[in-house]
């Protein structure tokens, strides 16, 4: 186990999580989480909206409704601002 530490410490990816503890991976995953879900807020919550509006509560019409809030480019002006937090 020592010489894959060792080997893994030089691969920049990933580095100093070697050393790192599992609680503190889970700790990670979950301010992860929570930055994701915070940052999508207005992909999600809008296409929400938009659905509860509708006439049509099937579960195409939420998809539909999803796909065009985030159909037009938003998209990736979201993935962009996510990045910065997570960096």
């Amino acid at each position: 186990m020592g010489k894959i530490m060792v080997f893994a410490r030089g691969i920049p990816l990933l580095g100093g999580l070697v050393d790192c503890s599992w609680q503190d991976h889970w700790e990670s995953l979950r301010q992860t989480a929570v930055i994701v879900l915070l940052s999508t807020t207005p992909i999600w919550l809008g296409a929400v909206i938009v659905y509860s509006f509708g006439v049509n509560l099937e579960f195409a019409s939420f998809k539909d409704a999803l796909q065009n809030t985030a159909g037009n480019g938003e998209l990736f002006m979201y993935s962009t601002a996510l990045l910065a937090p997570v960096f």
